[in-house]
Protein backbone atom coordinates (compact mmCIF):
# COMPACT_ATOMS: atom_id res chain seq x y z
CA UNK A 1 0.00 0.00 0.00
CA UNK A 2 3.02 2.53 0.92
CA UNK A 3 4.46 1.63 -2.44
CA UNK A 4 1.40 2.46 -4.48
CA UNK A 5 0.52 5.67 -2.70
CA UNK A 6 4.35 7.08 -2.54
CA UNK A 7 4.21 6.30 -7.05
CA UNK A 8 0.78 8.05 -7.05
CA UNK A 9 0.88 11.06 -4.59
CA UNK A 10 1.74 13.42 -7.25
CA UNK A 11 -1.18 12.54 -8.96
CA UNK A 12 -3.80 13.40 -6.58
CA UNK A 13 -4.83 9.44 -6.01
CA UNK A 14 -4.62 7.84 -3.15
CA UNK A 15 -5.57 3.98 -2.29
CA UNK A 16 -7.22 3.01 1.08
CA UNK A 17 -6.38 -0.85 2.30
CA UNK A 18 -9.76 -2.59 2.62
CA UNK A 19 -8.32 -5.83 3.91
CA UNK A 20 -6.89 -9.26 2.40
CA UNK A 21 -7.78 -12.50 2.07
CA UNK A 22 -5.92 -15.62 1.88
CA UNK A 23 -7.49 -18.16 -0.31
CA UNK A 24 -5.20 -21.56 -1.23
CA UNK A 25 -5.92 -22.80 -4.82
CA UNK A 26 -3.41 -24.42 -6.81
CA UNK A 27 -5.07 -24.55 -9.79
CA UNK A 28 -5.38 -20.81 -9.67
CA UNK A 29 -2.21 -20.38 -8.29
CA UNK A 30 -0.61 -21.34 -11.37
CA UNK A 31 -2.82 -21.57 -14.37
CA UNK A 32 -4.27 -17.78 -13.72
CA UNK A 33 -4.15 -15.79 -16.73
CA UNK A 34 -5.53 -13.49 -18.87
CA UNK A 35 -8.63 -15.41 -20.66
CA UNK A 36 -8.51 -18.85 -18.67
CA UNK A 37 -11.29 -20.68 -16.44
CA UNK A 38 -8.69 -20.36 -13.66
CA UNK A 39 -9.24 -16.62 -13.92
CA UNK A 40 -12.63 -16.18 -14.15
CA UNK A 41 -13.61 -18.78 -11.29
CA UNK A 42 -11.27 -17.57 -9.24
CA UNK A 43 -12.16 -13.24 -9.96
CA UNK A 44 -16.02 -14.73 -9.42
CA UNK A 45 -15.10 -16.44 -6.05
CA UNK A 46 -13.07 -13.20 -4.64
CA UNK A 47 -13.58 -10.04 -6.34
CA UNK A 48 -15.03 -7.74 -3.60
CA UNK A 49 -17.00 -4.04 -3.75
CA UNK A 50 -17.98 -2.04 -6.88
CA UNK A 51 -16.10 0.13 -9.53
CA UNK A 52 -14.09 2.35 -7.16
CA UNK A 53 -12.45 -0.73 -5.37
CA UNK A 54 -9.06 -2.10 -6.75
CA UNK A 55 -8.97 -6.11 -6.26
CA UNK A 56 -5.51 -7.24 -6.46
CA UNK A 57 -4.91 -11.59 -7.00
CA UNK A 58 -1.37 -12.89 -6.55
CA UNK A 59 -0.42 -15.51 -8.45
CA UNK A 60 2.63 -17.79 -9.55
CA UNK A 61 1.95 -17.99 -12.85
CA UNK A 62 3.83 -21.08 -13.28
CA UNK A 63 2.15 -22.54 -15.98
CA UNK A 64 1.59 -20.48 -19.64
CA UNK A 65 2.77 -17.04 -19.77
CA UNK A 66 5.27 -16.00 -17.24
CA UNK A 67 4.13 -12.78 -16.35
CA UNK A 68 4.67 -10.44 -14.19
CA UNK A 69 0.95 -8.62 -13.82
CA UNK A 70 -1.89 -7.71 -15.89
CA UNK A 71 -5.10 -5.33 -15.29
CA UNK A 72 -8.32 -4.61 -16.66
CA UNK A 73 -8.85 -0.93 -18.04
CA UNK A 74 -11.85 0.81 -16.83
CA UNK A 75 -14.03 0.67 -19.55
CA UNK A 76 -14.44 -2.90 -19.43
CA UNK A 77 -16.03 -2.90 -16.31
CA UNK A 78 -19.19 -2.06 -17.39
CA UNK A 79 -19.40 -5.26 -19.66
CA UNK A 80 -17.67 -7.21 -16.82
CA UNK A 81 -16.98 -6.42 -13.42
CA UNK A 82 -16.62 -9.33 -12.20
CA UNK A 83 -13.22 -9.37 -14.37
CA UNK A 84 -12.21 -6.39 -12.96
CA UNK A 85 -8.91 -5.78 -10.98
CA UNK A 86 -5.00 -6.71 -11.28
CA UNK A 87 -3.21 -10.04 -11.03
CA UNK A 88 0.11 -9.79 -10.30
CA UNK A 89 3.44 -12.39 -9.61
CA UNK A 90 3.38 -12.97 -6.00
CA UNK A 91 7.44 -12.24 -6.08
CA UNK A 92 6.85 -8.70 -7.32
CA UNK A 93 5.40 -7.40 -4.08
CA UNK A 94 8.11 -5.79 -1.94
CA UNK A 95 10.62 -8.33 -0.19
CA UNK A 96 8.60 -11.20 -1.47
CA UNK A 97 11.05 -12.11 -4.55
CA UNK A 98 14.36 -11.80 -6.20
CA UNK A 99 15.36 -8.47 -7.85
CA UNK A 100 15.04 -6.01 -9.75
CA UNK A 101 11.12 -6.84 -9.40
CA UNK A 102 10.58 -6.99 -5.53
CA UNK A 103 9.94 -3.62 -5.10
CA UNK A 104 6.15 -3.81 -5.54
CA UNK A 105 6.28 -1.24 -9.02
CA UNK A 106 4.46 -4.06 -10.92
CA UNK A 107 1.42 -3.16 -8.82
CA UNK A 108 1.93 0.50 -9.40
CA UNK A 109 2.54 -0.11 -13.30
CA UNK A 110 -1.32 -2.48 -13.32
CA UNK A 111 -2.83 -0.10 -11.09
CA UNK A 112 -2.15 2.28 -14.08
CA UNK A 113 -3.47 0.61 -16.49
CA UNK A 114 -6.62 -0.08 -14.03
CA UNK A 115 -6.97 3.86 -13.73
CA UNK A 116 -6.51 4.18 -17.73
CA UNK A 117 -3.23 4.65 -18.51
CA UNK A 118 -1.79 2.26 -21.71
CA UNK A 119 1.59 1.43 -22.94
CA UNK A 120 3.38 4.06 -24.84
CA UNK A 121 3.90 0.67 -27.59
CA UNK A 122 0.42 0.44 -27.64
CA UNK A 123 -0.43 -0.33 -31.13
CA UNK A 124 3.08 0.28 -32.54
CA UNK A 125 4.57 3.54 -34.24
CA UNK A 126 1.51 3.66 -36.65
CA UNK A 127 -1.37 3.62 -33.08
CA UNK A 128 -1.54 6.34 -30.77
CA UNK A 129 0.41 4.77 -27.75
CA UNK A 130 -0.48 6.04 -24.65
CA UNK A 131 -2.95 8.52 -25.68
CA UNK A 132 -1.06 11.06 -23.82
CA UNK A 133 0.55 13.87 -26.11
CA UNK A 134 3.71 14.26 -24.47
CA UNK A 135 4.99 10.49 -25.12
CA UNK A 136 5.53 9.62 -28.17
CA UNK A 137 4.30 6.01 -29.95
CA UNK A 138 6.88 3.09 -29.60
CA UNK A 139 7.19 0.12 -31.79
CA UNK A 140 7.58 -1.89 -29.38
CA UNK A 141 9.10 -2.43 -25.13
CA UNK A 142 11.79 0.05 -24.19
CA UNK A 143 14.29 -1.59 -21.59
CA UNK A 144 17.05 -0.33 -19.81
CA UNK A 145 17.97 3.45 -20.43
CA UNK A 146 16.76 5.41 -23.18
CA UNK A 147 19.26 7.61 -25.11
CA UNK A 148 20.14 10.54 -23.60
CA UNK A 149 19.43 13.05 -26.15
CA UNK A 150 15.87 11.88 -25.84
CA UNK A 151 15.96 12.28 -21.78
CA UNK A 152 17.69 15.94 -22.59
CA UNK A 153 14.93 16.77 -25.30
CA UNK A 154 12.04 15.57 -23.29
CA UNK A 155 12.81 15.21 -19.27
CA UNK A 156 8.80 15.79 -18.17
CA UNK A 157 8.51 12.05 -20.39
CA UNK A 158 10.92 10.25 -17.55
CA UNK A 159 8.70 11.70 -13.79
CA UNK A 160 6.60 8.76 -12.67
CA UNK A 161 3.41 10.61 -13.56
CA UNK A 162 3.16 13.97 -16.01
CA UNK A 163 0.12 16.36 -15.73
CA UNK A 164 -1.32 14.64 -18.98
CA UNK A 165 -1.19 11.42 -17.89
CA UNK A 166 -2.82 12.18 -14.43
CA UNK A 167 -5.50 13.68 -17.08
CA UNK A 168 -5.87 10.55 -18.78
CA UNK A 169 -6.07 8.84 -14.83
CA UNK A 170 -8.94 11.17 -14.28
CA UNK A 171 -10.87 11.33 -18.10
CA UNK A 172 -10.93 7.26 -18.06
CA UNK A 173 -12.65 7.30 -14.42
CA UNK A 174 -14.91 10.35 -15.29
CA UNK A 175 -17.89 8.89 -16.85
CA UNK A 176 -17.68 6.45 -13.39
CA UNK A 177 -19.57 6.61 -9.84
CA UNK A 178 -15.77 7.05 -7.73
CA UNK A 179 -16.17 8.06 -4.63
CA UNK A 180 -12.79 7.18 -3.25
CA UNK A 181 -10.29 3.62 -4.25
CA UNK A 182 -10.08 1.13 -2.13
CA UNK A 183 -7.66 -1.84 -2.40
CA UNK A 184 -9.63 -5.17 -1.38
Amino acid sequence: MDVLNSAYADSGLSFNFAGSDYTENTEWFDNASPGTQQQTDMKQALRLGGVADLNIYTVGFTSGERLLGYATFPDKYESDPTDDGVVLLYSSLPDAGPPPFNEGMTAVHEAGHWLGLYHTFQDGCDGEGDYVYDTPSEAEPAFGCPPKAVILARPQVWTLFTTTWTTQMILAWISLPLVKLNVC
